[in-house]
């Protein structure tokens, strides 16, 4: 299976991979959720928590993940978005090309500085993007639709 995910992944930008985390890991990281702020409709900083972090530890750890990871990788945002039926808003479809970074460092290349959620972020350029490796889990209720498109990161054009 692990050799059919990298060409799927190679191919389209990205792969689904099945039976990464147990029932159990994925009651607790349920749980966990559960307790962030219920006033925003999200967070771009689940990282800062040790429980977001051991996770990102366990998922570049998986055999299967580690395939399609450079062995430098390092995590650096875990997103979630709360969208339900109490707590919804409309985006248009759009890439959020910016990563968060500890400090700014003037380079032509970097653009599109800004802060999310009191954190610098910038768009890297696009050498670097292509390298950026998105996970999308399956922890959601029935009916919330996520769509994913495919396509390499490299495919994007920063936007300035």
């Amino acid at each position: 299976m692990a050799a059919a995910s990298m060409t799927e992944f190679e191919r389209l930008g990205y792969a689904v991979v099945g039976s990464v985390l147990d029932d159990g890991m994925c009651d607790a990281i349920a749980e966990r959720i559960g307790t962030t702020s219920e006033k925003a409709p999200g967070s771009r900083t689940l990282l800062a928590a040790a429980w977001c972090r051991e996770l990102a530890r366990v998922l570049k750890q998986h055999a299967e993940l580690a395939t399609m990871l450079p062995a430098a990788a390092v995590a650096v945002q875990c997103t979630l978005f709360d969208k339900s039926p109490q707590a919804n808003w409309l985006v248009a479809l759009h890439q959020d090309l910016s990563i968060p970074v500890r400090d700014r460092m003037p380079h032509p290349d970097l653009i599109g500085w800004s802060r999310k959620e009191g954190m610098l972020n910038v768009q890297p350029p696009a050498s670097a993007a292509s390298r950026v490796v998105e996970g999308v889990p399956s922890v959601q209720t029935p009916g919330a639709a996520l769509p994913v498109r495919s396509g390499r990161a490299s495919l994007r054009a920063p936007v300035a």
